[in-house]
C-alpha cells in the first residue's frame, strides 16, 4: 500500500505566495474560500502547505487574487506561480499527445478492419 504523497517545501513556497497575494488583494482566508468554493480552513491549509494544490487551482487563485482588486502589482504571474503552472502544463501536454497518439492508432486499426 502506498502512501499519500506529503507536501513539499515547494507546497510551502506556494502556499505562502498565496497568503502574500491573498492579503496583498485585501482578502481573508473566508473571503478567497467563498470565491474558491472551498472552507477557510482549506484555504488556511493551502496557506500553510498543508495540502498540496492542483495546477489548475493555483491558476485559479492567482487569477482570483490578481483580479480581486484590481493589479496587486505583479505584471506577470510571481515566479513561483510561473514555475508550478509551466511544469504542470509539460506534464498535461504529454499526457494529451499519448492520448492523440493512441487514439490514432485504435483508428488506424479500426480502419485497417473495415
Amino acid at each position: 500500500m502506498s502512501s499519500p504523497r506529503q507536501p513539499t517545501q515547494r507546497d510551502r513556497e506556494v502556499g505562502q505566495q498565496i497568503s502574500r497575494l491573498r492579503k496583498a488583494a485585501g482578502l481573508t482566508q473566508e473571503g478567497l474560500a467563498g470565491r474558491l468554493g472551498v472552507s477557510q480552513q482549506q484555504v488556511g491549509k493551502y496557506e500553510r502547505g498543508e495540502n498540496r494544490l492542483s495546477h489548475t487551482r493555483v491558476e485559479e487563485i492567482h487569477r482570483l487574487l490578481t483580479d480581486a482588486g484590481g493589479d496587486v502589482g505583479f505584471a506577470e504571474p510571481p515566479a513561483v506561480f510561473r514555475t508550478t503552472l509551466s511544469d504542470a502544463m509539460k506534464g498535461e501536454i504529454s499526457q494529451s499527445i499519448t492520448r492523440i497518439e493512441d487514439e490514432l492508432r485504435r483508428l488506424k486499426q479500426l480502419l485497417a478492419v473495415g
